[in-house]
């Protein structure tokens, strides 16, 4: 226990046991606490996973001792004036994972578990200091990391350039493993991406041999270095390497512009899709494309896109328990009536009765 509060003394962190809804302080209790806040806290975490909290005033880690009791380790920094870019960045934060593993073993004398890491971040509601995660703060950080990989997918230039200039969870973990000289770790975060990048191609159409081997080289360069100077760069640089693979196989393929465009649909059904940027994103003009869709494809390129949308709705209708209306706003129909009416047209009943009869 003394090695315990010599490490909480040195990390400037209050301790607090969570006991069946029973509070206790492990190290000088500030009055800056609020207890129901520490209790709310512990309900945010699971019996499962180290959980990394950042509030608007603070930072915690949650730590699991059993399924009816955790360990919460408090900030005594006020980080209220703090942005969420620059929590983010932060060393303690940084380091979470491996505090909260340290902290557990310490704490107990047993060794820690390995357990699954998440981090979210925290509201303040009201004065009686009950928390609620918020919806956009760290969720961005990964929905960024999904617009790389839908534009590596449809090979849109413009969307790739667009995506990668944004804040991603890669590049700050990347950029925290590089401010603290954690070379493995750098390397693990772009070994990570790149499972998904191959797996990204491979469902746009990339043979799995070109696909793994294109893997393949991307981690034995990235094993090979020794120092990665500038993290985003080489990000950047392994991502553009993906996506001109994959636009290479597709020319030398010779896949028409129709397929061309049909891929495209394929991998931005969520999203409202003009001709008009299709023609853009693939350098052509309207006509030719509608022209050559049409030979292809017995329809107009406006009749495959809500083809497409319906068919990916019957999965949400089959394997979800999704309304209508959150299916028809996520597919990016103009209101739930449109959605009805274009699955009726294509299915012959009601999205609802589709699900009746399936069930």
């Amino acid at each position: 226990m003394n090695s315990f509060k010599l490490f909480l003394q040195a990390e400037n962190l209050a301790a607090f046991k969570l006991v069946g809804g029973k509070i206790t302080s492990l190290i000088s209790y500030p009055s800056y606490f609020n207890s129901k806040v520490i209790i709310n806290i512990a309900g945010m975490s699971t019996f499962n996973q180290y959980t990394t909290l950042v509030c608007d005033d603070r930072i915690y880690l949650c730590i699991p001792l059993s399924k009816t009791s955790r360990l919460i380790l408090a900030s005594c920094l006020h980080t209220k004036v703090i942005s969420l870019d620059a929590k983010l960045d932060m060393d303690l934060i940084g380091r979470s994972k491996s505090m909260c593993m340290l902290a557990y073993q310490l704490y107990t004398g047993h060794s820690f578990p390995q357990l699954e890491f998440q981090l979210k971040e925290l509201d303040l509601l009201n004065s009686n200091g009950f928390l609620t995660p918020k919806k956009d703060a760290l969720n961005k950080l990964y929905q960024n990391e999904k617009l790389i990989l839908k534009a590596v997918a449809s090979l849109d230039n413009t969307a790739l350039k667009q995506s990668l200039k944004r804040v991603t969870r890669a590049k700050i973990l990347g950029k925290l493993f590089a401010k603290n000289n954690f070379l493995r770790g750098q390397k693990d975060i772009i070994i990570s991406f790149t499972a998904k990048l191959t797996t990204t191609v491979i469902e746009a159409g990339l043979p799995l041999k070109k696909a793994f081997k294109l893997q393949d080289f991307v981690m034995e360069h990235t094993e090979k270095y020794l120092s990665i100077q500038s993290f985003s760069t080489w990000f950047n640089k392994m991502v553009k390497i993906f996506f001109s693979k994959l636009k290479e196989y597709c020319s030398v393929k010779g896949m028409d512009l129709a397929s061309q465009c049909a891929n495209y649909i394929q991998h931005q059904y969520t999203k409202k899709i003009k001709v008009t940027h299709i023609a853009q994103v693939l350098n052509c003009s309207n006509s030719t494309l509608l022209r050559q869709f049409k030979k292809k494809y017995g329809m107009p390129i406006s009749t495959y896109i809500q083809k497409v949308k319906i068919d990916k709705s019957k999965l949400f209708l089959l394997r979800t328990n999704y309304s209508v209306t959150y299916i028809a706003k996520y597919l990016s129909f103009f209101d739930r009536s449109h959605f009805i009416q274009t699955f009726k047209r294509f299915e012959g009943c009601t999205p609802n009765d589709f699900r009746k009869k399936a069930t």
